[in-house]
């Protein structure tokens, strides 16, 4: 297979909203399946389609030195959506499996992000 068709595979895309150190927001996007691999971006788009060429570059990588090119993971079906009323409170469903963390991803390094807190992401995307 070449670059273009694993492309085409349906890998996880994760795209999460972060402060650079100098105070500005940009969007950060990876596939899970590929430790290390990552792009930033001033919109979740031009995250993601700096993602795909990133993704492109790993896998040509991964196959000129021989090596195998992960497959994507599997996702589960997510549960139906609650009725939700006007005074009702959200809730979020994480998967988290047994050592799928961003800290014990081989290469990963947070590029001088700032941690973002969940309830703050979520407060500024509503």
């Amino acid at each position: 297979m070449r670059a273009d068709d694993f492309l085409s595979l349906p890998y996880t895309t994760i795209v999460a909203r972060a402060v650079t150190t100098h105070g500005a927001t940009c969007f950060i996007a990876l596939h899970p399946e590929f430790p290390g691999c990552l792009a930033q971006g001033d919109s979740p788009e031009a995250a993601k389609a700096d993602l795909l060429e990133a993704t492109k570059l790993y896998i040509q990588d991964l196959l000129e030195k021989g090596d195998e090119v992960p497959k994507p993971t599997p996702q589960p079906t997510p549960p139906p959506r609650p009725v939700v009323g006007a005074n009702a409170l959200g809730a979020i469903v994480v998967r988290k499996e047994k050592g799928n963390d961003f800290a014990g991803w081989s290469g990963y390094q947070p590029l001088g992000l700032a941690t973002v807190d969940m309830n703050e992401m979520l407060a500024a995307a509503s």
